[in-house]
């Protein structure tokens, strides 16, 4: 653990850059963002920053990055990523920089498909969260519970943010006390 996230962290991150030909995708780049801010500031190890006071007109490497400026908006973490659109799926190339040392540590493309973006959104989590605390990210965990439906139990699988996922049997049996396979 590098001590980053040993108290709470001011975290910067900025909304995700399209990259050439990935215009059409700025809906997705804006709801990655969010789920990665609210990921993380779930976590009580960051306060994530409000990217109204950031001037993000820097670049996305650590050449071009203008730590001074991130240091006035209260950052000791910086957070950069571009999306792309390639055959289908979407790529995102994920940067994370430790501010007042101007150091870039992380430099990660996580990729997935369009139509799952909160399973990518929690793996950049995951990425973000590993890099900043050593730590391995828990933001893939899934929760299952059961709930009682129109007078039946069923099982439901969520996020471990409470969201996504959904029912996941079906009929009249005994749904009780569910638990994973160790295959998942």
């Amino acid at each position: 653990m590098n001590g980053f996230a040993a108290r709470l962290s001011p975290t910067a991150v900025t909304e995700l850059r399209l990259a050439a030909g990935a215009e059409g995708q700025k809906a997705a780049a804006q709801q990655l963002a969010k789920i990665v801010r609210n990921d993380l500031e779930m976590t009580g190890a960051f306060k994530v920053l409000d990217p109204k006071s950031f001037i993000d007109t820097d670049g996305l490497t650590q050449s071009t990055v203008r730590f001074p400026d991130w240091l006035n908006v209260g950052a000791a973490g910086l957070v950069k990523a571009q999306l792309k659109s390639e055959g289908g799926r979407l790529a995102v190339e994920l940067h994370g920089f430790e501010v007042a040392s101007a150091k870039e540590g992380l430099t990660k493309t996580v990729s997935g498909t369009p139509d799952n973006l909160r399973a990518l959104a929690h793996e950049l989590s995951d990425e973000i969260y590993r890099y900043f605390t050593g730590e391995p990210g828990a933001f893939r965990t899934k929760i299952a519970f059961v709930k009682k439906v129109q007078g039946e139990k069923h099982v439901f699988v969520v996020d471990m943010d409470g969201q996504g996922g959904g029912q996941v049997t079906k009929g009249g049996g005994l749904n009780l006390l569910p638990s994973f396979a160790p295959d998942g």
